[in-house]
C-alpha cells in the first residue's frame, strides 16, 4: 500500500499528521528489522527509494493467481453475468472488485458510470452498509456486498464483465487489476501507482483520471468498441517470492541480530502507542 497516497486521501490535520508518522514509521521499522526488503511494483520502488527505504526489488507472487487460470463454461459465466447485471445482461457492465473502503474512491466510478451501463459492486469491508443502501438494479447499480466472494466465484464475474475498474490511487500493485486481465477482462483504472506498471492504453485497457468523468466515459467506449489489441497481464521485472525466500534460507542470522532486536524496542513501543492512538481517534470519528 502507498501509505503517504492513502492517508493524504482519508485524513487531514493532527489526524493526518498522525497517521503520516505512523505509516511512515512502520516503513523505515520493517526494512531497518527485515534481512531484505521488496516490494510489489516498479512505481511504488521508486517511491521507496526516494524516501531512502532500503529496498531490494520487485517480488512477484504468482501463486496466489492461480484461482484464476481455470477454463469456465460459458453458462456458468452468462449466468454471473445475469447475476451482476441485475438481470439485463445486454447493457455494457462494469465491475468494480475490492475492499469497501473510503480510499477506494469508489463514488468517483458512480459519479463517472454511463447512464445506459451498468457498474456491479462486489467485495466487504467497513462502508459495506453504505453500499448495501445504494443497490439499485432499475437504475443500473448492483451491490453484491453481504459477503466475502470466493476466488472460484469471482473468476466468473471478471469473466462475465466487459471491464474492470477502479478509482483508487494509491495501491502499491494492485492485485484485481491482475485477476482480472489473467480472465481476459480489460482494465480502466487509476493513472496512479501499481497500476501503472500493468496497463498499457490501447492494449489492454485504460489508464485515465476518474475524477475527469469525460475521459473514464471515452475509454469505455474505446473499450467496448474493440479497440485493445492485446487483454493479458504485461511482463513485469519481477523476482518471484520463493525463490527469494530459497535464496535467504541459508543464509545465517548476523551477530548483531539480538542487538538489533534490544535497540528496536522502544521504536516498537512508539508504534504500539501510535497505533492505539490510531484506533481510537479512527472509531470517535
Amino acid at each position: 500500500m502507498n501509505s503517504k497516497s492513502a492517508v493524504d486521501s482519508n485524513f487531514s490535520g493532527a489526524m493526518w499528521l498522525l497517521s503520516y508518522c505512523l505509516y511512515m514509521a512502520s516503513d523505515y521499522f520493517n526494512c531497518f528489522l527485515s534481512t531484505v526488503a521488496w516490494t510489489r511494483s516498479a512505481e511504488y520502488l521508486k517511491i521507496l527509494n526516494e524516501r531512502h527505504v532500503r529496498v531490494q526489488g520487485v517480488v512477484s507472487c504468482d501463486d496466489q493467481y492461480e484461482a484464476f487460470r481455470p477454463h469456465d463454461s460459458q453458462a456458468d459465466i452468462a449466468e454471473a453475468r445475469n447475476l451482476l447485471s441485475g438481470g439485463c445482461p445486454e447493457k455494457p457492465l462494469l465491475l468494480f472488485c475490492g475492499r469497501l473502503r473510503q480510499e477506494k474512491r469508489i463514488p468517483l466510478l458512480l459519479a463517472a458510470r454511463p447512464p445506459n451501463m451498468v457498474l456491479a459492486i462486489v467485495g466487504n469491508g467497513t462502508d459495506a452498509e453504505y453500499y448495501k443502501k445504494l443497490h439499485n438494479p432499475a437504475k443500473g447499480i448492483i451491490c453484491l456486498v453481504e459477503e466475502m466472494v470466493p476466488q472460484a466465484r469471482l473468476r466468473l464475474f471478471y469473466k462475465a464483465a466487459d471491464i474492470h475498474v477502479s478509482a483508487s490511487d494509491f495501491e502499491t500493485l494492485g492485485n484485481t487489476v491482475h485477476e482480472a486481465l489473467l480472465c481476459g477482462c480489460p482494465a480502466i483504472v487509476q493513472r496512479a501507482g501499481g497500476y501503472i506498471s500493468q496497463v498499457r492504453d490501447g492494449q489492454n485497457g485504460y489508464l485515465v483520471d476518474w475524477e475527469d468523468a469525460q475521459e473514464a466515459q471515452r475509454a469505455i467506449e474505446s473499450v467496448l468498441k474493440h479497440k485493445l489489441t492485446s487483454v493479458m497481464p504485461l511482463p513485469r521485472k519481477a523476482r518471484e517470492a520463493m525463490d527469494i525466500v530459497a535464496s535467504y534460507a541459508s543464509v545465517h542470522t548476523s551477530a548483531l541480530a539480538p542487538l538489533m532486536v534490544i535497540v528496536s524496542y522502544p521504536a516498537l513501543c512508539l508504534l504500539w502507542g501510535m497505533s492505539c492512538l490510531y484506533e481510537r481517534f479512527s472509531l470517535e470519528s
